[in-house]
């Protein structure tokens, strides 16, 4: 990794957090004031707010409507505003800024299903029409996605490898595995912060997600290490697949806000076939000890 001159662009997210099944307490009632639900980091007590004034206060300060106990918060960070039957987020000149969907903005018009950033919380709008639907889909997808990648979440993927290995075995069909990890991400963190470390994930995984196919499950297992699940998939075509993925996340730098930064990769493949049945631990232990391999060998390629 390296560091370029440029200039920056801002995106950003929450960063990967543990996955509650008691996502909120309950639903919200059709016809209720607009509510703000805390997607990321998870909170299964309060995580579900309700917009009973004008104006709505986010920030670290205790006086503010929603305290944001965090330090990438300013004490008022930001507010949201009622303007006729229109709800407005303004930023309060935070130090980090305020976003909406990954953008920067100074005051944004707020629609239901937004997903508002403060510091490096991350929460979803609501507004008060079909507001029990929107719930349900948001609470399903803090279960099964990664709030800063966009990425299924570890306990997704391993539903998917369960299910997978338990057709292999019916079928004979192979199952690939790609275990993939960034070479030298602490110093990114170290040298830039987390939050540059954040703006490096969050666009790796709209890399990926844009190559990956159908058939393909692109999943967070944890920091800076992903998962993908291959389906009928030998190794021969196991490897095309790790090159495809890897030319599309790091053939072009990352533009964060502390200027360009270039990355690398290293993956571990393994392939479940009908020569070699294996349960979900054996599969991932395998493409792990292969990724080890490939650090081992200099990094920034794919062993198998």
């Amino acid at each position: 990794m390296k560091l370029l001159p440029g200039s920056p662009t801002l995106v950003s997210n929450a960063s990967c957090v543990p996955v509650s099944d008691k996502a909120a307490e309950q639903p919200p009632a059709p016809g209720s004031p607009p509510k703000v639900l805390r997607i990321s980091p998870v909170d299964s007590g309060k995580g579900l707010r309700s917009i009973d004034t004008d104006t709505f206060v986010f920030g670290r300060d205790e006086s503010c409507d929603l305290v944001v106990a965090e330090t990438l918060a300013s004490r008022r960070h930001a507010k949201i505003v009622r303007d006729g039957e229109n709800w407005f987020v303004v930023d309060l000149g935070s130090t980090n800024g305020t976003f909406v969907n990954d953008v920067r903005v100074d005051s944004q018009q707020l629609y239901s299903g937004d997903c508002l950033r403060v510091g490096r919380w991350t929460f979803k709008f609501f507004d008060a029409d079909n507001i029990e639907a929107h719930y349900y889909e948001s609470v399903y997808r803090m279960m099964t996605q990664d709030a800063l990648t966009g990425s299924w979440n570890r306990r997704y993927l391993m539903d998917v490898l369960e299910r997978e290995l338990h057709r292999h075995a019916r079928s004979k069909q192979p199952v690939g595995l790609l275990m993939i990890d960034f070479d030298h991400f602490k110093s990114i963190n170290d040298r830039y912060g987390h939050l540059v470390g954040d703006e490096v994930l969050a666009e790796f995984g709209r890399r990926v997600k844009a190559v990956t196919r159908n058939s393909e499950v692109f999943a967070r297992f944890g920091g800076d290490e992903f998962a993908v699940v291959l389906v009928n998939t030998d190794f021969e075509s196991a490897l095309k697949a790790t090159e495809r993925l890897r030319e599309a996340a790091i053939g072009d730098p990352f533009f964060t806000s502390s200027g360009i930064l270039e990355c690398s990769l290293s993956c571990g493949i393994a392939v479940c076939d009908a020569g070699n049945s294996l349960t979900r631990e054996e599969l991932l232990d395998a493409a792990d000890k292969n990724l080890f391999k490939a650090k081992n060998a200099g990094r920034n390629q794919a062993i198998g």
